[in-house]
């Protein structure tokens, strides 16, 4: 193919469908503990508008969670106000303690997919925790300077 930059009059008429179009990431500012066993707003978000209302959004929020106290059982879910209410669970993931140590901490994964995202709208996406076992107390991050971020891909419908 014997083209140079000159000679291209335009691009393509369309964006294929997979490409990422936009990136936008959030580190939380300050670590969040919770001894409540229904889910609490932990503080930790990232907010992104759309450019195409068939885009599909991938959402992570990772971080070093943590517990203090005895073993048991904790919830991580991401709510979203894509909808246009502030209602809609994404995902959970649950995290099992097994040890009765005073601090335990791991470093964890949380996504979701939500495809098509159906707005061009801001959506603000967050993370909400809870514990299971009554007389723990969780951390998300587990220390103000724990390695935690929350990241949204908007990707090409």
């Amino acid at each position: 193919n014997n083209n140079t930059l000159s000679s291209i009059t335009a691009l393509p008429a369309a964006i294929p469908t997979g490409v990422v179009l936009q990136v936008v990431t959030s580190v939380p500012t300050s670590a969040f503990s919770t001894t409540s066993t229904s889910l609490v707003d932990t503080g930790y978000s990232v907010t992104i508008t759309p450019t195409a209302t068939n885009s599909k959004m991938i959402v992570e929020f990772s971080g070093n969670w943590g517990k203090e106290s005895s073993a048991g059982r904790n919830q991580l879910s991401i709510r979203t106000n894509s909808s246009g209410s502030d209602a809609a669970v994404k995902t959970a993931s649950y995290l099992a303690w097994t040890y009765n140590d005073n601090t335990q901490g791991s470093m964890n994964t949380i996504r979701a997919i939500e495809s098509p995202i159906g707005t061009t709208n801001a959506v603000t996406y967050k993370l909400q925790a809870r514990i299971i076992t009554a007389g723990q107390t969780l951390y998300v991050p587990l220390n103000n300077n724990d390695a935690a971020l929350a990241t949204v891909y908007e990707i090409a419908g």
